[in-house]
């Protein structure tokens, strides 16, 4: 959430719960992301701020607040690819994540059309399977 003063100071008192113990995931799965905030300056440069703390916004300043994601359940790599792509159609995952997080290249298949490259996404998925197995950080966005 974004909130600021229309014409008169504000002072701002906020809370940003698990921004240093993000959820866990379980089962395999990936922490959740982390809660955070932001001061956002009259020209639109931004600074983060303590999670809990107060601020004094002049008009033409705001606080932007973001919540903390919870954890996952599962593998994100054995994932169905089909849900997944599910997940990019509804914007509940981007395309990026489908790739970077769960293992998934996703393809345009016409015009407006999305889906699954089965080859591609069984390249990508051995790809991240042999960095975790040498100690990278497959799998993390």
């Amino acid at each position: 959430m974004i909130y600021g003063p229309r014409s008169t100071p504000l002072r701002v008192f906020y809370m940003a719960d698990y921004a240093r113990h993000p959820a866990m995931g379980v089962r395999g799965g990936l922490p959740g992301t982390a809660a955070s905030a932001h001061e956002i300056a009259a020209d639109g440069s931004e600074r983060q701020v303590e999670a809990i703390g107060d601020s004094l916004l002049q008009p033409g300043e705001w606080i932007r607040g973001v919540e903390a994601g919870g954890g996952g359940y599962g593998d994100p790599l054995e994932r169905d690819p089909e849900a997944v792509l599910a997940d990019v159609l509804e914007r509940w995952v981007s395309a990026k994540a489908a790739h970077d997080v769960y293992g998934v290249a996703v393809i345009e298949d016409g015009p407006g059309r999305l889906a699954v490259d089965l080859e591609a996404t069984r390249e990508r998925r051995e790809a991240l399977h042999a960095l975790r197995a040498a100690g990278g950080a497959a799998g993390r966005p």
